[in-house]
């Protein structure tokens, strides 16, 4: 017997024994171990392992669960109710404690003796957290319980397992195929970001209240794993009924066995038997096959159990023999190979396997099958049945023109060549990536752990180290590797790999175009994460001309690259090109009739972003109202994400604090999901919803997110600089507002000393000028306004123009210069009355502030009651005269009182005013604010 025959021996018998009892194993194995003694003892000690870790499993559950409903997690996360459990152990729904309204599933597994550590844990959810796509459910947080028995915070997908839903809406085979091609799409997404799932069953994709199937427990499996002893063969987290063979047999798992478990979950998703049950009715001789072909499957189950087969047939819409000759023909052959019992000869990829079947469902010729050119016509006939009687109608007319069918031969052979050609490189680069997997083992390695990182860089070095490597491979090789370390949020590590990449392809360009604009991709995106927006913006523009010629029905690459340039110009202060650019984008996108999928509502939440940096915040809340009510259903979690973020941020600038907050506290709690509570999204979100509260007068409630950006390790985020201004700024703000005004100056000359030299720092010096002013040094803080306003000149955001403005005209007021304070804060009144309207906190403070100035300048007490009807509309506008700008006004008001030698206000609301400002101030001091609501 030859070594896959006898490899499939082992693992039909193996199969046909998992089910059965020890005696009847004992029983069966000593039948087989007359005829042959190699075989059975070859099954005997695979049987051995797996009951080695079914004990272990039973060991790892504690008498008595040490965890219940109440109990609450990593400090943050309070159980709610038990959701199932399973082998691997239990599953609740918790809802977060730590003042975000967020629900997650955490996943407490058995095992206080696993010797998952609380580092390593953390260190898996840093790599994890990263795999953001729309059918991954992300890993939040993990860690370890009182008891040590690990435990895993996971998006909660509010859904039904993948074959119930189906069942339930009674899907054809197209439909079902089509929920499954998402699933392998996003399987390959995590192996080309160097994470393998280890564990793909059903059970573990769920599809949510929106169709949308998701793809649960990626990583716990490599935590279990990465534990196991070597005599355990690292089979803890596998479920023997999914796993390749090649794990029954303790091998580590790679990209091939996740193919093959795909296969197995499509295998039941079509056929509706279950893998395990199709093995335990196959023959018991049936050595030639490790899975029945489902057909097979099928057959048996209608001869065995009639009314369970017309069920089956019912749920798919289907008949008997339209079903089984589905499953029969090219469907069954993709299902095989990509179960087939040797690696070899499965699909090299998850997304081969994908592609494979969109093939399938638009009837045309698959990998599959090695048909003859019989099959293709045939193919090519049930496609266009009209127009195939035409062509034989017209056959003779053909002969005509057998110059041209010569001359199309002579181009299918030229496409040949180039198929063969792409392929060969395709192998190169499935090789080279599944050595890379092979080398995270520990037992091949060496090492008890490698992180993705690590792996990345012995990839770069092997592969400089080859000399036989085509350069067009070697440029691809390259482009992938720098695209994995982006992708890990290490950009710096892909640089050198990313310029070498666009150093190899751009000679080759006319014959490798796209090759040549995947390389320029890369690299443009790792110069823009790194501060180097404008070589972004330049290696973009060279490439333009050559996407402007490639014609690619899945991506318009000079939209693409475009798209990617807008970006930089706008990070660069070109702000006018960055629109132009955009406006472009999208106008392609309308063409292609793809404005609301990913690429379009990027496209526009940037246009609209764009539009609101230069102050017009109205068109761009309109435009982010559109795609976040029509354009949201067909788009990802990131993209929707980031139209419901930008809305907020607009509504922010628009001064429509109360309905900023609203879009935003979703928006933080899907963004602590979808990328984890320290990622650089949730930054920017804590930051903004500071400022939302901040503005409507509520410092305790802004509190909170100060609170968390306090806590936020910023070096862990990709963008390093940015978030650290953010983090800077908050704190700035939050001790401006609080009265604590030195705090506030010293934290702003830090944050502008520590920052690089090309950041944008016109928002700190005006931070840094208020807290001067605060401090009672107007001179000083007029120099500072005057830094800030040439940085922020650049920009062209007339309303933050505007508010340095205000902070000059303050300056003046303080130092009696009364006519140079009007006309400043005049310039700043005029473009919060046109942006915002004339009711908005902003707009209202700076009314205030005005009033002030021309009652000291005139001295004309009636302007005392024009002061009165603001804070009437500035208590409208608040929605409360317990707010924070409230008792400012007032305490301004009367002092202006006794500046115009007129009564000041009621003793008992100047008492309120000084407790409140008291309360917040935390100092022990009533702050005297030089204005209203200069935070």
């Amino acid at each position: 017997m030859t070594e896959p025959a006898r490899r499939r021996a082992e693992l039909a018998l193996l199969h046909a024994l998992f089910d059965l009892t020890p005696a009847q194993r004992d029983l069966r194995l000593a039948e087989v171990e007359h005829a042959d003694r190699e075989l059975a003892d070859a099954v005997r000690r695979m049987l051995a392992t797996s009951d080695t870790v079914a004990a272990n499993q039973a060991q790892m559950r504690p008498a008595a669960a040490e965890v219940a409903a109440g109990c609450v997690l990593g400090g943050r996360f309070r159980l709610l109710r038990p959701l199932g459990r399973g082998g691997m152990g239990e599953v609740y729904l918790a809802r977060r404690d730590d003042g975000i309204d967020q629900h997650v599933a955490i996943k407490i597994l058995h095992g206080e003796g696993l010797a998952v550590t609380r580092e390593r844990a953390h260190r898996e959810q840093q790599i994890l957290a990263r795999l953001t796509h729309p059918n991954i459910a992300g890993l939040i947080d993990a860690g370890l319980t009182d008891a040590g028995r690990p435990w895993f915070a996971m998006d909660y997908v509010d859904g039904e397992r993948l074959l119930e839903w189906c069942d339930h809406r009674t899907l054809t085979l197209p439909a079902r195929v089509r929920l499954f091609v998402q699933i392998a799409r996003a399987l390959q997404f995590a192996h080309r970001n160097l994470v393998l799932h280890r564990d793909v069953k059903p059970s573990n994709i769920l599809v949510d209240h929106d169709g949308i199937p998701v793809l649960l427990d990626f990583g716990i499996a490599k935590v279990i794993d990465a534990q196991a002893p070597a005599h355990e063969t690292r089979t803890l987290a596998l479920t023997p009924a999914y796993a390749a063979p090649e794990q029954l047999r303790g091998e580590p798992a790679t990209t091939a066995s996740e193919v093959y478990q795909l296969g197995i979950v499509l295998y039941e998703l079509t056929s509706g038997i279950s893998a395990r049950e199709a093995r335990a009715h196959a023959q018991a001789d049936a050595t030639t096959v490790v899975v029945p072909a489902p057909h097979q499957a099928f057959a048996a189950c209608w001869l065995r159990d009639r009314a369970q087969a017309e069920r089956l047939v019912r749920l798919r819409a289907s008949s008997p023999q339209k079903l089984r000759r589905d499953l029969k023909g090219d469907l069954g052959r993709i299902i095989a190979k990509a179960s087939a019992p040797l690696p070899a000869e499965r699909y090299d990829t998850a997304q081969a396997f994908a592609d494979d079947l969109e093939r399938w469902l638009a009837g045309n010729p698959v990998s599959a099958h090695r048909g003859s050119w019989r099959y293709r016509v045939g193919k090519l006939v049930r496609r266009h049945k009209a127009a195939s009687a035409l062509t034989a109608v017209l056959a003779l007319g053909l002969l005509a023109v057998s110059a041209l069918a010569l001359d199309r031969a002579q181009r299918e052979h030229e496409q040949r060549v180039e198929a063969e050609r792409q392929r060969e490189r395709s192998d190169a680069l499935v090789d080279f990536f599944r050595s890379l997997f092979r080398q995270a083992d520990p037992d091949l390695a060496g090492a008890s752990q490698i992180g993705a990182d690590q792996l990345l860089e012995r990839a770069d070095v092997a592969l400089d180290a080859r000399n036989d490597v085509d350069p067009s491979v070697r440029a691809a090789l390259l482009s992938e590797i720098a695209a994995a370390f982006y992708n890990l949020g290490m950009p710096r590590n892909g640089l050198a790999a990313a310029e070498q990449a666009v150093t190899l392809s751009t000679p080759r360009r006319a014959d490798n175009p796209k090759d040549y604009l995947r390389s320029v991709d890369v690299a443009s995106s790792i110069y823009a994460s790194i501060g180097r927006e404008r070589d972004a913006v330049d290696l973009i523009t060279q490439a333009l001309p050559t996407a402007s010629q490639v014609r690619d029905d899945q991506l318009d690459w000079q939209a693409k690259l475009m798209s990617r340039r807008s970006r930089s110009r706008f990070a660069l202060g070109q702000v006018r090109e960055a629109v132009a650019d955009m406006q472009a984008v999208v106008e392609t996108l309308r063409r292609r009739g793809a404005l609301d999928g990913d690429d379009g509502v990027e496209a526009r939440i940037s246009l609209a972003k764009f539009l609101g940096s230069q102050g017009d915040y109205r068109s761009a809340v309109d435009a982010l109202r559109e795609i976040v009510e029509h354009a949201a259903g067909s788009t990802s979690r990131s993209t929707r994400l980031a139209a419901r973020s930008n809305l907020g941020m607009n509504l922010l600038g628009a001064g429509e604090y109360r309905q900023a907050a609203a879009v935003l506290e979703p928006a933080l709690a899907e963004s602590g999901s979808l990328y984890g509570p320290e990622s650089y999204p949730a930054i920017v979100l804590h930051y903004l919803l500071l400022r939302s509260h901040l503005a409507l007068g509520e410092p305790e409630r802004a509190r909170v997110f100060l609170d968390h950006l306090q806590k936020v390790r910023p070096a862990s985020v990709a963008q390093f600089a940015r978030a650290k201004e953010y983090i800077a700024s908050a704190g700035i703000r939050y001790q401006l507002a609080t009265g604590r005004f030195g705090d506030a100056a010293s934290q702003a000359q830090q944050a502008l000393d520590a920052s690089e030299a090309d950041a944008d720092t016109g928002e700190l010096h005006r931070l840094l000028g208020e807290a001067q002013l605060q401090q009672g040094d107007p001179r000083r803080a007029l120099a500072t306004f005057a830094r800030a306003s040439e940085k922020d000149t650049a920009l062209n955001n007339p309303l933050r123009i505007a508010s340095i403005e205000d902070g000059i005209g303050r300056a003046h007021l303080a130092l009696g210069e009364l006519d140079e304070a009007i006309a400043h804060l005049s310039r700043a009144a005029e473009p919060f009355r046109r942006l915002q309207g004339t009711d908005t906190p902003d707009a209202l403070r700076v009314a205030v502030h005005l009033l002030w100035a021309q009652a000291l300048a005139t001295r004309d007490p009636d302007l005392l009651e024009c002061l009165d009807a603001q804070r009437a509309a500035l208590v409208g506008a608040l929605g409360g005269e317990d707010r924070l700008q409230i008792w400012q006004f007032d305490r301004l008001r009367d002092r202006l009182a006794h500046q115009l030698g007129r009564p000041g206000i009621d003793p008992d609301r100047l008492a309120r005013a000084e407790r409140g400002l008291l309360r917040v101030s935390g100092t022990g001091k009533v702050p005297d604010h030089r204005g209203v609501g200069t935070f």
